[in-house]
């Protein structure tokens, strides 16, 4: 349920991102990051448990925090290269909808 409400505040945040002119309209939106951050930090600490070996569960969310670190990693990469050839709006909507499209994979 944590994954769901995160990637749900996180397409939310991103999107909205795209609609302001004003770029300190932003700020009005930006304490969805600490909801988004939470939700899914809270998701990973639970998978990582119910999936880990008894005594092996710090083991487990440090392996998921360098999964995690490494996507963050590749999104960067991939990110600033779709950013520089076609916009930030692509980029922002672009993961808008991936990230919606894993939240309703999810919750079937």
């Amino acid at each position: 349920m944590e994954q769901i409400l995160g990637g749900l505040c996180y397409s939310v945040r991103v999107w909205l991102y795209t609609l302001f002119e004003n770029p300190w309209m932003m700020l009005t939106v930006e304490p969805m990051h600490g909801v988004t951050h939470a939700f899914l930090r809270i998701a990973l600490v639970h998978y990582s448990k119910q999936l880990a070996t008894p005594g092996l569960e710090t083991t487990a969310q440090s392996v998921a925090g360098v999964a995690r670190s490494l996507g963050q990693i590749s999104g960067m990469v991939i990110g600033g290269l779709v950013m520089e050839r076609y916009g930030s709006a692509v980029l922002y909507r672009g993961a808008a909808v991936v990230v919606l499209s894993t939240v309703v994979l999810l919750g079937l």
